[in-house]
Protein backbone atom coordinates (compact mmCIF):
# COMPACT_ATOMS: atom_id res chain seq x y z
CA UNK A 1 0.00 0.00 0.00
CA UNK A 2 2.79 2.49 1.00
CA UNK A 3 4.13 1.74 -2.32
CA UNK A 4 1.26 2.71 -4.17
CA UNK A 5 1.44 6.00 -2.11
CA UNK A 6 4.46 7.01 -2.84
CA UNK A 7 4.30 5.87 -6.40
CA UNK A 8 1.27 8.41 -6.63
CA UNK A 9 3.39 10.90 -4.98
CA UNK A 10 6.04 10.62 -6.99
CA UNK A 11 3.89 10.60 -10.42
CA UNK A 12 2.08 13.93 -9.06
CA UNK A 13 5.40 16.02 -8.55
CA UNK A 14 6.90 14.37 -11.81
CA UNK A 15 3.81 15.87 -13.41
CA UNK A 16 3.55 19.38 -11.38
CA UNK A 17 7.06 19.87 -12.26
CA UNK A 18 6.56 19.49 -15.91
CA UNK A 19 3.67 21.61 -16.08
CA UNK A 20 5.93 24.51 -13.84
CA UNK A 21 7.46 24.22 -16.89
CA UNK A 22 5.10 26.25 -18.88
CA UNK A 23 4.37 28.43 -15.95
CA UNK A 24 8.21 29.80 -15.87
CA UNK A 25 8.81 29.44 -19.74
CA UNK A 26 6.11 30.53 -21.56
CA UNK A 27 8.03 31.28 -24.69
CA UNK A 28 11.74 31.29 -25.95
CA UNK A 29 13.69 32.98 -28.62
CA UNK A 30 16.41 32.02 -30.64
CA UNK A 31 18.34 33.53 -33.47
CA UNK A 32 19.88 32.26 -36.50
CA UNK A 33 22.47 33.29 -38.58
CA UNK A 34 23.78 33.07 -42.06
CA UNK A 35 26.37 35.31 -44.17
CA UNK A 36 25.76 34.39 -48.20
CA UNK A 37 28.69 35.02 -50.71
CA UNK A 38 26.25 37.03 -52.97
CA UNK A 39 24.37 40.70 -52.92
CA UNK A 40 21.65 41.67 -50.96
CA UNK A 41 19.05 42.23 -53.88
CA UNK A 42 19.53 38.63 -55.41
CA UNK A 43 19.69 36.94 -51.79
CA UNK A 44 16.36 38.62 -51.35
CA UNK A 45 14.82 37.54 -54.43
CA UNK A 46 15.58 34.12 -54.18
CA UNK A 47 14.40 33.47 -50.87
CA UNK A 48 11.85 35.72 -51.27
CA UNK A 49 10.40 33.32 -54.56
CA UNK A 50 8.10 30.81 -53.21
CA UNK A 51 9.20 28.04 -56.31
CA UNK A 52 12.74 27.94 -54.46
CA UNK A 53 11.08 27.17 -50.73
CA UNK A 54 11.10 23.21 -51.35
CA UNK A 55 15.37 23.36 -52.13
CA UNK A 56 16.07 24.57 -48.68
CA UNK A 57 12.87 24.64 -46.13
CA UNK A 58 12.80 20.87 -45.08
CA UNK A 59 9.56 19.24 -45.57
CA UNK A 60 8.07 22.00 -47.58
CA UNK A 61 4.93 20.78 -49.66
CA UNK A 62 2.96 23.97 -50.45
CA UNK A 63 2.21 27.36 -50.17
CA UNK A 64 -1.36 29.23 -50.84
CA UNK A 65 -2.71 32.79 -50.10
CA UNK A 66 -5.94 32.60 -48.25
CA UNK A 67 -5.99 36.36 -48.20
CA UNK A 68 -4.12 39.74 -49.47
CA UNK A 69 -1.84 40.12 -51.78
CA UNK A 70 2.29 38.70 -51.89
CA UNK A 71 4.24 40.73 -49.68
CA UNK A 72 1.47 42.95 -48.02
CA UNK A 73 1.50 43.00 -44.35
CA UNK A 74 -1.82 41.04 -42.94
CA UNK A 75 -1.62 38.82 -45.78
CA UNK A 76 -2.59 35.22 -44.54
CA UNK A 77 -1.15 32.03 -46.11
CA UNK A 78 -1.32 28.29 -46.06
CA UNK A 79 1.87 26.41 -45.68
CA UNK A 80 1.97 22.74 -45.72
CA UNK A 81 4.90 20.73 -44.19
CA UNK A 82 5.78 17.15 -43.89
CA UNK A 83 7.15 16.07 -40.87
CA UNK A 84 7.40 12.13 -40.45
CA UNK A 85 5.09 11.17 -43.33
CA UNK A 86 2.70 13.59 -41.31
CA UNK A 87 1.15 16.70 -43.12
CA UNK A 88 1.04 19.83 -40.71
CA UNK A 89 -0.46 22.92 -41.75
CA UNK A 90 0.01 26.24 -40.46
CA UNK A 91 -0.98 29.53 -41.39
CA UNK A 92 1.59 32.27 -42.11
CA UNK A 93 0.49 35.99 -41.86
CA UNK A 94 3.13 38.45 -42.54
CA UNK A 95 3.32 41.08 -40.07
CA UNK A 96 6.56 43.07 -42.08
CA UNK A 97 7.58 43.76 -45.79
CA UNK A 98 10.23 46.03 -46.70
CA UNK A 99 12.15 45.06 -50.44
CA UNK A 100 15.42 44.04 -49.56
CA UNK A 101 15.43 45.06 -46.00
CA UNK A 102 13.11 43.13 -43.92
CA UNK A 103 10.43 39.84 -44.04
CA UNK A 104 8.26 39.03 -40.83
CA UNK A 105 5.53 36.58 -40.25
CA UNK A 106 3.65 35.18 -37.65
CA UNK A 107 3.44 31.28 -37.84
CA UNK A 108 -0.10 29.53 -36.27
CA UNK A 109 -0.19 25.96 -35.73
CA UNK A 110 -2.43 23.99 -33.33
CA UNK A 111 0.58 23.80 -31.18
CA UNK A 112 2.39 27.11 -31.17
CA UNK A 113 2.41 30.93 -32.21
CA UNK A 114 5.95 31.73 -33.92
CA UNK A 115 7.28 35.15 -34.77
CA UNK A 116 9.74 35.78 -36.88
CA UNK A 117 11.66 38.58 -38.34
CA UNK A 118 14.04 38.29 -40.45
CA UNK A 119 16.78 40.75 -41.52
CA UNK A 120 19.01 41.42 -44.95
CA UNK A 121 21.88 43.78 -44.69
CA UNK A 122 24.63 44.13 -47.24
CA UNK A 123 28.24 43.81 -45.92
CA UNK A 124 30.91 44.35 -48.37
CA UNK A 125 28.76 43.18 -51.37
CA UNK A 126 27.65 39.88 -49.34
CA UNK A 127 24.85 39.42 -47.57
CA UNK A 128 23.90 38.63 -43.93
CA UNK A 129 20.64 37.14 -43.48
CA UNK A 130 19.72 37.63 -39.43
CA UNK A 131 16.13 35.70 -38.63
CA UNK A 132 14.86 36.16 -35.03
CA UNK A 133 12.00 33.50 -33.57
CA UNK A 134 10.31 34.11 -30.52
CA UNK A 135 8.11 30.76 -29.96
CA UNK A 136 4.89 30.42 -27.57
CA UNK A 137 2.90 27.20 -27.16
CA UNK A 138 -0.98 27.42 -27.50
CA UNK A 139 -1.48 26.16 -24.72
CA UNK A 140 -0.48 25.45 -20.93
CA UNK A 141 0.82 21.64 -22.33
CA UNK A 142 2.53 22.64 -25.21
CA UNK A 143 4.08 26.06 -23.38
CA UNK A 144 5.22 22.88 -21.19
CA UNK A 145 6.55 20.99 -24.20
CA UNK A 146 7.78 23.56 -26.32
CA UNK A 147 11.10 24.39 -24.14
CA UNK A 148 12.14 20.80 -24.43
CA UNK A 149 12.15 20.84 -27.90
CA UNK A 150 14.06 24.26 -28.34
CA UNK A 151 17.70 22.41 -29.10
CA UNK A 152 15.55 20.39 -32.21
CA UNK A 153 13.83 23.88 -33.43
CA UNK A 154 17.34 25.50 -33.46
CA UNK A 155 18.84 22.81 -35.44
CA UNK A 156 16.43 22.85 -38.22
CA UNK A 157 16.59 26.41 -38.47
CA UNK A 158 20.33 26.28 -39.00
CA UNK A 159 20.29 23.64 -41.74
CA UNK A 160 17.46 25.26 -43.40
CA UNK A 161 19.82 28.73 -43.30
CA UNK A 162 22.68 26.38 -44.62
CA UNK A 163 20.59 25.32 -47.87
CA UNK A 164 19.16 28.77 -48.27
CA UNK A 165 22.60 29.86 -48.25
CA UNK A 166 23.53 27.16 -50.67
CA UNK A 167 20.62 27.92 -52.86
CA UNK A 168 21.01 31.51 -53.17
CA UNK A 169 24.77 31.25 -53.90
CA UNK A 170 24.06 28.37 -56.49
CA UNK A 171 21.44 30.93 -58.14
CA UNK A 172 24.31 33.51 -58.59
CA UNK A 173 26.73 30.94 -60.49
CA UNK A 174 23.50 29.74 -62.91
CA UNK A 175 23.30 33.73 -63.73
Amino acid sequence: MKILKYAGLTGAVLAGVFLSIGFFVPSFSYESRIEVNAPLEQAFAVFNDPSHMGEWMSGFKSIETISGNPNEVGSRYRLVIVENGEEKVTIEEMTAFQKNERFGFRLISDALIANVDIRFTDQDGRTVITDVTRVEGRNFLWKSLLPLFKSMMVDKAHENYSRLKQVIENSVTAL
